[in-house]
């Protein structure tokens, strides 16, 4: 992350909190689709979870990707949401569903796949 932060060029003021809030985006909608393993954070923050705040996190998420521009854009929407769908599979898949543990990985790649994506484009 903080080798793609370095190479951060053009809005960065804009491109970095865009990464942050697509990140926490994609936990939002990760916890929506994917089923809770055991009954601890990921349960808790899944069963919080009301249509409208899902809903409103999927339209910030891709109003974020907007922030790198509108190429930015055309890459990072079909990254984010084949990153969400790979990792939906392999948490259900290795652990039955999801965990706190899980959601947090899932913002750091999230992140990372982001930054990387905004310093090359």
């Amino acid at each position: 992350r903080w080798q793609a932060i370095s190479h951060l060029t053009g809005e960065v003021w804009l491109r970095l909190p865009a990464a942050l809030g697509l990140s926490r985006g994609v936990m939002v909608m990760l916890a929506a689709l994917t089923p809770a393993a055991g009954s601890k954070l990921g349960r808790h923050f899944k069963d919080s979870l009301g249509a409208t705040s899902i809903w409103l996190a999927a339209i910030q998420s891709i109003a974020l990707c907007f922030a790198g521009g509108w190429l930015a854009a055309l890459y990072l929407i079909p990254l984010q949401f084949a990153l969400l769908l790979a990792l939906r599979q392999w948490f259900v898949k290795r652990l039955g569903g999801l965990t706190g543990d899980c959601l947090g990985f899932a913002c750091q790649v999230s992140e990372a796949a982001t930054l990387v994506l905004f310093s090359w484009v």
